[in-house]
């Protein structure tokens, strides 16, 4: 009977599986992501005149993109496995720069090719689930640190 007692009072994941499962995809889709960039900036910078400077500057912002990007899914994965509060909010905060770029690549773009359009709204796609995952994955691990 002693035994039963011990096996309820262990405590229960609290990580949250669908977080996890959006970043695993994403990290995926990121790596994706920048190899379809790769490819239409070349394209566009042997296909169509840009005036000068514009399209380093927006490579350059690719690279940030890359830069906020991977970071922020590292971050993501280790606040849930760990269940780190602070990681989380870390994530939650790099995802409006990251979010600031796709939308960017999108609207603000000297030349926006439609496959652009499409992989940069999968994107915004992501990051949307993953900001509601990892807010309801920062209220239960902070609701459980004041438990303790």
């Amino acid at each position: 009977m002693k035994e039963a007692a011990n096996i309820n009072d262990e405590k229960r994941p609290l990580a949250s599986i669908p977080l996890q499962t959006f970043l695993y995809f994403d990290y995926i889709f990121t790596y994706i992501y920048f190899i379809i960039e790769i490819i239409v900036f070349i394209y566009k910078g042997y296909g169509l005149f840009y005036p000068p400077n514009k399209i380093g500057i927006e490579i350059f912002l690719q690279f940030l993109l890359a830069f906020c990007q991977f970071p922020r899914l590292i971050l993501g994965s280790i606040g849930n496995k760990t269940e780190s509060p602070s990681q989380i909010l870390w994530f939650v905060l790099l995802i409006f720069p990251c979010i600031f770029f796709y939308i960017f690549f999108i609207v603000l773009q000297t030349y926006v090719v439609i496959l652009e359009i499409i992989i940069n709204v999968i994107a915004l796609i992501f990051i949307v689930f993953e900001l509601l995952f990892s807010l309801s994955a920062f209220l239960t691990f902070k609701n459980y640190e004041k438990q303790q």
